[in-house]
């Protein structure tokens, strides 16, 4: 089974410094597996080093998906189709109405090996506010 994590960024909104500035990233089940940063590129560099393909629950993934996404075309990575998959590509599961569902990230694949990791918006799971969920 893989890791599951839930993860959550904070971010600037300042157009001319629009960036993550603190990330934390925590394994469902186990509160003593929490991670912790100060930029996307740790963030990211933490997910594709993980053993095992992971997958990451997002409360709101539309709106962390900009700073993914822009992370990603940055670093070369390419939007294609599922069944284009390849080396540096995402997927996306986004409705017509803009609702986002899930991010699939391959770092690298060799005939059927593979390391990615996958973001879902947990707003889709539990859809509540944070605050709510924590009350």
């Amino acid at each position: 089974m893989k890791s599951q994590f839930v993860a959550d960024f904070e971010t600037t909104t300042d157009e001319k410094d629009c960036r993550v500035w603190g990330w934390g990233a925590c394994e469902i089940g186990n509160l003593d597996n929490v991670f912790i940063g100060t930029t996307i590129d740790e963030f990211m560099d933490w997910c594709e080093g993980r053993a095992d393909n992971i997958k990451v629950f997002m409360h709101n993934l539309k709106y962390d998906s900009q700073f993914l996404m822009s992370w990603l075309f940055n670093n070369d990575f390419k939007h294609v189709q599922s069944k284009d998959r390849a080396t540096k590509t995402f997927t996306t599961i986004i409705s017509d109405k803009g609702l986002y569902y899930c991010i699939e990230v391959i770092f690298w694949l060799k005939g059927k090996k593979i390391k990615k990791v996958t973001f879902w918006d947990s707003l889709k799971v539990i859809p509540m506010s944070v605050d709510e969920i924590a009350k």
